[in-house]
């Protein structure tokens, strides 16, 4: 049987020649959009970038895909000595004031971290009206209205959290995917530590008919 590729992901390592060249620290993409001081996490080597990270629909939910690609990347990171990563999760829309809104949920769920300092270089966004919003009209009233804490994040945004990831700055706009993300940074071993827990608790569960 031909073998099928069900998820991959990118794992962009420090590059010095790169951090040279644009006067950035670590030489990774993401440098581009925002400057971020990530001295308390480890030395320019020691961190790298994940991006495009992506299972097939079918294959998201209650399998060991998405857990076995973050085990992977963990073991490939540790072989580089990279013990931190950083990247940015889409928030599935292309509305900046929609994109504020995400970034406070997350903030009031405490999900964030203030003791990285984080500036943003671009100013860039959309260029032309918003078409994609997260939220319907009815959860925008009760952001009004009730607490934001309570409505539901992107799959991105909460599966990275799930996986130890805790969220910097504020959301950046992603031309190329045409919508706006949040910067974010995650310990490998937490990730680490997380993808071993749920495939433990997949091992646990009753197997699907």
């Amino acid at each position: 049987m031909k073998p099928t590729c069900i998820g991959a992901g990118r794992l962009v390592l420090p590059n010095p020649g790169v951090a040279k060249a644009h006067g950035w620290e670590h030489g990774l993409p993401l440098e581009a959009k925002i400057r971020m001081d990530l001295s308390a996490l480890g030395p320019p080597g020691t961190i790298a970038e994940v991006g495009r990270l992506c299972v097939l629909e079918r294959w998201r939910t209650r399998t060991a895909a998405l857990p076995e690609l973050c085990a992977a990347m963990c073991l490939e990171s540790r072989r580089h000595g990279i013990t931190h990563w950083i990247s940015a999760a889409n928030l599935e829309c292309d509305s900046a004031d929609e994109a504020l809104l995400i970034h406070e949920v997350i903030r009031r769920r405490g999900l964030m971290r203030s003791d990285i300092p984080v500036g943003l270089k671009a100013t860039d966004g959309p260029r032309s009206p918003p078409r994609f919003r997260f939220y319907t009209d009815e959860e925008r009233g009760r952001a009004r209205d009730d607490n934001p804490s309570r409505l539901r994040l992107p799959r991105a945004v909460s599966t990275d959290a799930r996986l130890g990831a805790r969220y910097i700055g504020e959301p950046i706009w992603d031309e190329h995917f045409g919508m706006f993300a949040q910067p974010l940074i995650a310990a490998v071993q937490d990730v680490m530590t997380a993808a071993e827990r749920y495939l433990r608790a997949l091992e646990r569960a009753p197997s699907r008919t």
